[in-house]
């Protein structure tokens, strides 16, 4: 016969102890730590209840969109915080998000936006608590997905961007769009925002899904930082008193003084441009940390080390937490008669084990456009900075001299990447050991030798927290001065070897 104290052990965590009518501190002590454990399972099981019972009654209130200068933006404004995964599909091109959350009452399902590569957008519920998005593409767009939190009259919202396609105007609609009154005026592509139907193999569909992390790109080694062009005009207005909640949402941009300023011919002036800012938060890291927050500490850290070298000022683009076009970041540049123009952004990816830096240029592709944009606005009645006037040619001829230019600053741009790589090691693993190349609109000037540098992943925990230490900031800050630094001993501007000629 087993004796029951030799049972007692094994059955202890399970069973009740009956408690003595005085009972010591010591017995006390053992009773709250043997109950200890169920209390903490029992807690995180009512939290999951609760979380599960918050996401399953989540909705969505309206899907918007947003004409941003260097991309557009699908929003989905929801009554909590949000659940999602984002994946994307090709042949079609798609990019497919799923959202725990069911539409609400008085969902509005109509889009007017410009066709920035995005043909049609469609929904349906895929489950009792589960609706899909898919976002129809011309091609295959840099894209990424996140989650916003409440920010003044805003809730919760999960974000679409599609960004700009470098180099080639956006091809239309295989569909010809349905023309909406409210925005017709305004020069838009209206685009019909379909049900899916149950038949639909886009409802069916349920690929190998990659993780939803904020922001969580396409399936692609393409940076999201920015955009590869730039828009015709600016972003409409919203129209306050429509009453269509699916109208374009703007963002006024301040205005800015672009009165050339009186160059020192003594002086190499360098151009840093802290992306995002004000309204755009950039990527957001798993911790929440906003890129734009980052970078705009790192550029000040540079900006104090360049100032400290002989003969070089450092210029913001942004010294505050503001929004800027990006056109307005190169007017910029043109009006102080920068000599560089380097943007700081931080990384992000699907995959968040993907980490180190990364420095980029313009590619010739995106080049091409930007040269012809220049050519058509007249952007070059004066004489350009390294002493090409093509105001007295006729077009053909001007789009040789500019293309020769565009090229010529291009392998300077190579030049100075390859140089602030080589400084970059020092800091840590760099993500591409070669210079790479992009149609980042930012970098499109076509005179001004441009970078971006991606400091880090923000979408990589371990490095969103060395992003937002001041040591990492410092080296990151002191690699890209030294490549500057390192760049100017053997490239001199123009107007420096003009002084400096017997």
């Amino acid at each position: 016969m087993i004796d029951k104290k030799t049972l007692y052990p094994l059955f202890a965590p399970f069973s009740v102890p009956r408690l003595p009518l005085r009972c010591s501190s010591r017995c006390s002590s053992r009773f709250a730590l043997r109950l200890a454990p169920w209390l903490t399972a029992l807690t995180l099981i009512l939290l999951a209840c609760f979380s599960t019972l918050a996401q399953a009654n989540n909705q969505i209130d309206q899907l918007r969109a947003n004409a941003r200068e260097d991309k557009l933006q699908i929003v989905l404004d929801t009554k909590t915080a949000p659940t999602f995964n984002a994946f994307a599909l090709s042949n079609p091109t798609r990019i497919v998000v799923d959202v725990t959350a069911t539409p609400a009452t008085g969902y509005k399902n109509t889009l007017a936006f410009k066709n920035r590569g995005v043909s049609r957008v469609r929904t349906g519920q895929r489950s009792d608590n589960e609706t899909r998005i898919v976002l129809d593409l011309n091609v295959d767009y840099r894209w990424q997905v996140y989650a916003m939190r409440p920010e003044g009259s805003r809730g919760h919202r999960v974000v679409i961007d599609v960004f700009d396609q470098g180099g080639q105007q956006n091809k239309q609609p295989t569909r010809q769009p349905t023309p909406n009154p409210n925005t017709a005026n305004q020069g838009l592509l209206a685009i019909q925002l379909e049900s899916l139907t149950p038949g639909d193999p886009d409802i069916k569909q349920t690929p190998t899904p990659q993780p939803a992390s904020q922001p969580s790109p396409a399936a692609t080694n393409a940076s999201i930082a920015l955009a590869t062009t730039a828009p015709k005009s600016a972003p409409p207005r919203q129209d306050n008193n429509s009453n269509n909640s699916n109208t374009i949402a703007s963002i006024n941009a301040p205005t800015i003084d672009t009165t050339a300023v009186v160059p020192n011919k003594n002086q190499i002036v360098i151009m840093i441009d802290p992306g995002h800012g004000g309204k755009d938060p950039g990527a957001i890291g798993p911790g929440g940390t906003y890129e734009k927050d980052i970078v705009l500490q790192v550029g000040k850290r540079l900006q104090k080390k360049i100032d400290a070298m002989p003969n070089k000022r450092a210029v913001m683009t942004r010294s505050t937490d503001k929004y800027l076009t990006l056109r307005q970041r190169l007017a910029l540049a043109r009006k102080h008669n920068a000599d560089l123009f380097v943007s700081i952004h931080a990384d992000a990816c699907a995959q968040c084990s993907a980490s180190g830096s990364s420095v980029y240029i313009l590619s010739t592709r995106g080049a091409s456009s930007e040269a012809a944009r220049w050519l058509a606005q007249k952007h070059t009645a004066d004489e350009l900075k390294y002493g090409v006037d093509i105001n007295d040619y006729d077009k053909d001829i001007s789009k040789v001299l500019m293309q020769i230019q565009q090229d010529a600053t291009i392998e300077s741009s190579y030049v100075l990447a390859k140089k602030t790589l080589r400084h970059m090691k020092a800091v840590g693993r760099n993500h591409k050991k070669q210079v790479e190349r992009a149609g980042f609109a930012v970098l499109k000037s076509p005179d001004i030798p441009s970078i971006l540098v991606e400091t880090a992943f923000i979408s990589n925990a371990e490095e969103e927290k060395k992003l937002k230490t001041t040591r990492y900031q410092e080296k990151i800050a002191t690699a890209i001065a030294e490549g500057v630094e390192a760049y100017f001993q053997e490239h001199l501007p123009q107007h420096l070897l003009l002084i400096n000629a017997p």
